[in-house]
């Protein structure tokens, strides 16, 4: 065991002095308060800007509800040092919200309180007032957006909103979060976003925001267009398959890695992700088969009537585009099936 307060460089020396992988921290009474681990030790080294208080610790939030049981669970969260309370309603703009908001801050000023959410200036300056943290406004206005001039003119709208919201509940906003909406060219004959284009007119846009607005932050999600075209899925293929005139490829993976590529993730009509043979990359299409996973549902599809070379088994299947709603959206627990390895090549590999 180890006192309250050691540092890390001791707890390191003791961990690898015994050879042990885990030390419990005592307090003065000898009670069990912490737990460091060689693993927390790593993550402090390889991650050095995660979220921590003054002490080290990881930020720790925490959801609540209104009424006399959640303010009770509150104040439990708070005796143990939690960072942030969000109020999960399902709606902010209402009596027991704000008054819940007003219990929490009488009894305490260290805590964070996030309550929500809210689509009006009269809903926004009720709950400031009662005490909630101010941080902005959040516009999602769409996603998967091609089309450059319709961005464009979505963001200005945003802003012009945001600037009458501020306005009207008397409150600027620290930060406007613009949202996001930048597609990219998944399927062919798809544009690309001009982003010189989009950034151009959002500047003149900024330039001649309302005062409501001037000394508010602005951001972008840029999520789909900065990861998308980065990524791409590998899988391999365990068995051909032929019936009634079809040929199936049957890959050991599947929708539980890369839900949005089977096209359930909110898609209208299915199209197939780019993809092709890795094992047999330039050669030509020789063949039209379809690729499934290994799930027993039909809805487990990578691509349908897709023309390549031929694939058999031990050969690898890649789809592109994989970059953006891959693992972080996916099934990755489906009957118990693995979630796939992730690795990262930086340009220089």
């Amino acid at each position: 065991t180890v006192k309250t307060g050691v540092s890390q460089a001791e707890a390191q020396r003791l961990l690898h002095q015994r050879r042990i992988e885990k030390l419990l921290v005592v307090d003065e009474d000898y009670r069990c308060v912490g737990l460091i681990t060689v693993k927390d030790i790593e993550k402090a080294v390889t991650y050095p800007s995660a979220t921590k208080d003054a002490t080290g610790r990881l930020r720790a939030a925490a959801a609540t509800t209104v009424g006399d049981a959640g303010f009770e669970r509150t104040e439990a969260l708070i005796d143990a040092e939690c960072d942030l309370i969000v109020l999960d309603t399902a709606h902010g703009h209402s009596k027991m919200v704000a008054q819940s908001v007003e219990r929490i801050r009488k009894i305490s000023n260290r805590i964070q309180i996030v309550a929500g959410n809210v689509a009006t200036a009269g809903a926004t300056r009720a709950l400031i007032d009662a005490g909630a943290d101010w941080r902005g406004f959040h516009i999602f206005a769409g996603s998967q957006a091609l089309d450059s001039e319709a961005i464009a003119t979505t963001q200005a709208a945003t802003v012009e909103l945001a600037g009458r919201l501020a306005t009207e509940a008397g409150a600027t906003p620290p930060l406007v979060n613009l949202g996001g909406g930048f597609g990219i060219p998944y399927f062919a004959n798809d544009a690309t976003v001009d982003v010189t284009f989009v950034g151009t007119r959002l500047g003149e846009v900024l330039a001649a925001r309302p005062d409501s607005l001037k000394e508010s932050r602005f951001v972008i999600e840029l999520g789909r267009w900065l990861a998308g075209e980065c990524g791409v899925y590998l899988t391999r293929v365990t068995d051909r398959k032929d019936s009634r005139g079809e040929t199936f490829l049957v890959t050991d993976g599947g929708l539980h890695h890369q839900l949005a590529a089977s096209g359930n993730f909110g898609t209208v009509v299915r199209r197939n992700y780019p993809v092709a043979v890795a094992t047999h990359f330039a050669e030509p299409a020789t063949e039209t088969v379809n690729i499934v996973g290994c799930l027993c549902t039909p809805l487990d599809k990578l691509g349908d009537s897709v023309s390549m070379p031929r694939a058999d088994v031990g050969d690898v299947i890649a789809v592109f585009m994989a970059g953006a709603y891959g693992a972080s959206a996916s099934p990755t627990a489906f009957l118990g099936h693995g979630p796939a390895q992730e690795h990262v090549i930086a340009a220089a590999d």
